[in-house]
């Protein structure tokens, strides 16, 4: 039986292949998309949780084109999703840097490779009750991509990139949150220059936390582009 991580992530690639074409230009480009991000993880959390298909969010995605081939790149990405244990939803950040080199710079499609490392982390949340963050830890990234510039003066532009982020996630912290009440508040140590009753909530920070989680993510996100060519 076909999982259902795989059939969206095959639709999700055929929307990718269909879109529009590509471009390579020099100079500075600066935007930020949306996507499906899709976690490929096994072992500790990861197969208590199942955590499923998430909304990926490029917040800002920047690059430069030394020549119309060949370019570096940075990004940040954020993805959240929710998992099979009800009221447990997850989380992921990235900030990604990577080297691409378009193959038809002449050409108006223009698909481009994509090789680079990020540093990112994995975390798990039960609503109000604890949080589990995984220490930052740099991974591969391995990907494709392609960017469609819009008018003549070749400024603005639609793009698409799929990659995956190859990572394992050992350890991290488990944090817990407490409700305090009138009642308890003398078992509570409030933070200075915080009187009782003005809050109603305190976090701490467990002992280390074994996540065990290894794998990585396939991340898909078009995005909308500005480039200030020289």
């Amino acid at each position: 039986m076909v999982s259902k991580k795989s059939v969206i992530f095959l639709i999700a690639l055929a929307v990718f292949f269909i879109s529009s074409p590509a471009w390579a230009a020099k100079g500075l480009r600066i935007g930020a998309g949306l996507g499906p991000g899709i976690p490929v993880l096994s072992g500790g959390v990861a197969d208590e949780y199942q955590p499923q298909s998430g909304l990926a969010f490029n917040a800002i995605d920047w690059g430069y084109g030394f020549t119309d081939a060949f370019s570096i790149n940075s990004k940040f990405i954020g993805i959240v999703g929710s998992t099979d244990e009800g009221g447990v939803n997850w989380g992921f950040g990235e900030l990604a840097f990577d080297a691409r080199y378009a193959f038809m710079t002449n050409k108006a499609f223009n698909p481009f490779v994509m090789l680079g490392f990020g540093i990112s982390s994995f975390s798990l949340e039960h609503e109000d009750d604890w949080q589990i963050f995984s220490n930052p830890v740099v991974g591969l990234d391995l990907g494709v991509g392609y960017e469609y510039y819009l008018g003549s003066k070749k400024r603005w532009s639609l793009g698409g990139q799929l990659y995956y982020h190859l990572a394992s996630y050992k350890s991290g912290e488990k944090h817990y949150c407490y409700t305090t009440t009138e009642e308890d508040i003398s078992d509570v140590l409030y933070p200075e220059g915080i009187e009782p009753g003005e809050i109603d909530k305190i976090t701490y920070i467990d002992e280390d936390f074994d996540v065990d989680a290894n794998g990585g993510f396939f991340i898909m996100v078009f995005t909308l582009s500005y480039t200030w060519r020289r």
